[in-house]
């Protein structure tokens, strides 16, 4: 395992002294899930529900997180554009899906699902970087992305905050989750600030594969539990460095 990290390690260092340039910084942002979806058999539970007539509704599940990144870029085209490629290793917290259901139409109580998880998200992008100004530049980056839940659960309460079930992790003795893969969309803008550049980052994450939970019952055979397929938008800022 030593052998592996110091190869790794003396590679990202030979790429960067070979690299037209090279950048690291590191981001905050907020994500919301917009357009997670769940799993198919909840979703169809719940569109014939709604056909029924039961008032369901979709509340938005904001979470946050923040992630540290390099930047190696390789080639140079006219006008000073630099196509590169882009490690990050992220952690975003409280990505999922939720609902929200009336269960008594007289006196208008209602209770509300989250599905959510946390994940450690490692996107490697292809980066477009495009010099505006002196002081101002646009990166856009598209690439996979292998996400990492280490968190996750189905919590259902009341609108007054109480709950009736808790998260995974204190139900099961021993939870296991399967890693997604996606796709990451990038877009920000970059102003010159000091030595570096303070950004303003957008991006969407986009998974192919479901968020899967492994429960282990206190030694019973393991159950799975599908939750949601994550799309969520990510607005950040942070700060780049340059060598």
């Amino acid at each position: 395992m030593k052998r592996l990290v110091t190869l790794v390690v003396a590679l990202a260092f030979a790429g960067a002294a070979f690299a037209l340039d090279f950048s690291v910084g590191a981001r905050g942002n907020f994500n919301m899930g917009l357009g997670t979806t769940f799993e198919k058999e909840l979703q169809e539970d719940l569109k014939n529900m709604k056909d029924a007539g039961v008032d369901i509704s979709y509340p938005l599940v904001v979470g946050g997180g923040f992630g540290v990144y390099g930047h190696i870029g390789f080639l140079d085209f006219a006008n000073n554009l630099s196509l590169g490629a882009t490690l990050e290793f992220g952690l975003n917290f409280h990505n999922g899906k939720s609902y929200k259901y009336n269960v008594d139409v007289e006196y208008n109580e209602y209770k509300k699902s989250i599905s959510y998880s946390h994940t450690i998200d490692i996107p490697l992008m292809i980066t477009l970087k495009v010099p505006v100004a002196e002081t101002i530049k646009l990166d856009f980056g598209l690439g996979p992305n292998f996400s990492i839940p280490f968190g996750a659960g189905i919590v259902i309460g009341n609108e007054d905050g109480s709950y009736e079930e808790s998260p995974y992790k204190d139900n099961y003795d021993k939870v296991t989750y399967n890693m997604n893969i996606g796709l990451v969309f990038d877009a920000d803008v970059g102003f010159k600030v000091g030595p570096g550049y303070v950004l303003v980052d957008v991006r969407y994450l986009l998974d192919f594969t479901l968020t899967t939970a492994n429960l282990t019952d206190y030694g019973s055979s393991a159950e799975k539990s599908e939750m949601f397929y994550r799309r969520s938008l990510n607005i950040g800022v942070g700060y780049e460095f340059n060598f």
